[in-house]
């Protein structure tokens, strides 16, 4: 998990700087920021060309925002993680409007063939596909994205118990299938 936001007095100087048009600020929020947003959009999209593109987005998305972003009580990466989010929603909605017209069943076969070849070596990418779609966004934002479940609420739009609930339930889940227990993976 990456390390919590910290230095809260700091970081609002740097956003406040940033607001105010400072180049360097939005460069330090940039090095504060970006391994953690990439971090999430990897675990989101499995894909490095993909949450490359995301994270710069993201920072693209959040300069443009900077000026109206007002503080909620949250820190400042639960933003960023919002719009990283957002993007990558965006994006995959995008794609399968794009792709309606398209014959899947090829895609479905080759899919198959992945997973027979990989017999049981099991990641947690895979781990993550058994899960609902609620569980896996809540799963990456808390691990992935760092963020705590009043965050995570924030930027899903559920209630921190709600939040913890999914989370519990994709833990256990994914204890039951033994995926955690057998492959020494904790999320």
């Amino acid at each position: 998990m990456p390390p919590s936001e910290g230095g809260t007095s700091e970081v609002r100087s740097i956003v406040e700087r940033g607001q105010a048009g400072d180049r360097v600020a939005l460069g330090l929020l940039f090095d504060r920021y970006h391994a953690r947003v990439f971090a999430y959009a990897m675990a989101t999209l499995r894909h490095r060309q993909d949450a490359e593109d995301a994270t710069s987005e993201t920072f693209l998305i959040a300069w443009r925002q900077l000026p109206t972003f007002e503080w909620t009580g949250a820190p400042f990466s639960a933003w960023l993680i919002g719009i990283t989010r957002r993007h990558i929603l965006g994006t995959k909605r995008r794609a399968r409007n794009r792709d309606v017209a398209l014959d899947t069943s090829h895609h479905e076969h080759e899919s198959d063939e992945h997973v027979s070849a990989a017999g049981d070596r099991i990641d947690i990418a895979h781990a993550l596909n058994e899960l609902s779609a609620d569980q896996q966004e809540v799963l990456l934002l808390r691990f992935y994205g760092g963020l705590s479940a009043e965050s995570v609420a924030q930027v899903t739009g559920r209630t921190a118990g709600a939040v913890r609930q999914l989370q519990f339930r994709a833990i256990e889940r994914l204890g039951r299938s033994g995926k955690l227990a057998s492959h020494g993976a904790r999320p």
